[in-house]
């Protein structure tokens, strides 16, 4: 099978249970796939060097971004195809791409929309937000730019033509969180990340308790109500409450980090607290 002249760039760190999913999907008809791994301390890269992966690492800071970014620039493929570990290129696309990409220089489009087909705690999710999204996977590397910041969006370079695709036609398997308490660990570490970019933009933040209750309720509602989480039954309210519990987490966290500091600061002020009570005669 001859392989397409495209970079598959996929992060990880201890994705051991999902890497060769997604590296079974596409192997055997992509040209490069690069592993940027921050430091797996399982079979992650074990498993990765069983597929003739080009392993590259970054430092774990504790978000994707950064070495998202230095992932994709040393691809050696002008097309770019952007993976996560728990993700799956279904055979609808896989027949997409093959068939799309026989003459890539020729393509009058430099971005390409993938659908995620969604799963959450072993059930696929059809509304709530996560069933009705959206990305841009597969890009020309040239005509985009990517940000160190979490959750940012691409930047493109000049004038450029996004095409987007429906489940219809194809499908980017998303198999998210196993549990939803591996789900809310997650949302409550990227809440306090992104609480720290808050205070680092703004240079101050302070959150009362009326701006944080609505903060949860308008997040809550427009994930079960608005984007139908209630379709989904039990998960889509789960859902829903951990949407509104992330939006009063990042605000949370931003007024704590401005106001207090960060943990090693806190604990610093206990040590002065400490000796102050127990110094007392």
């Amino acid at each position: 099978m001859n392989s397409l002249p495209i970079s598959v760039v996929i992060n990880t760190k201890n994705e051991e249970n999902n890497i060769e999913r997604v590296l079974k999907s596409v192997s055997q008809w992509i040209d490069e796939i690069i592993i940027c791994d921050m430091h797996s301390t399982d079979k992650t890269i074990e498993i990765a060097k069983s597929y003739n992966c080009v392993i590259t690492y970054y430092d774990d800071i504790g978000y994707v971004e950064p070495a998202r970014k230095f992932a994709i620039e040393a691809a050696t493929n002008e097309w770019i195809l952007l993976l996560d570990a728990d993700e799956v290129v279904d055979s609808r696309l896989r027949e997409w791409i093959k068939s799309t990409f026989q003459a890539p220089d020729e393509l009058d489009f430099d971005g390409v929309e993938l659908p995620w087909i969604q799963y959450m705690s072993g059930k696929k999710i059809e509304y709530s937000d996560f069933g009705n999204q959206r990305h841009m996977r597969l890009f020309r590397k040239s005509k985009f730019k990517f940000s160190d910041m979490i959750h940012s969006r691409r930047q493109a370079i000049g004038d450029v033509k996004i095409i987007t695709l429906s489940k219809e036609q194809v499908g980017l398997v998303h198999f998210n969180c196993a549990s939803f308490r591996h789900f809310l660990s997650k949302i409550n570490h990227y809440a306090y990340v992104e609480a720290q970019d808050v205070v680092e933009e703004k240079g101050q933040y302070t959150l009362t308790v009326s701006k944080g209750i609505i903060a949860f309720v308008r997040s809550f509602v427009k994930t079960f109500i608005k984007l139908k989480g209630y379709k989904d039954g039990i998960h889509g309210l789960h859902i829903s409450l951990c949407m509104g519990l992330y939006s009063f987490l990042v605000r949370s966290y931003a007024n704590e980090i401005y106001h207090r500091g960060n943990e090693k600061l806190i604990y610093k002020l206990y040590d002065e607290e400490a000796e102050k009570l127990t110094s007392k005669k």
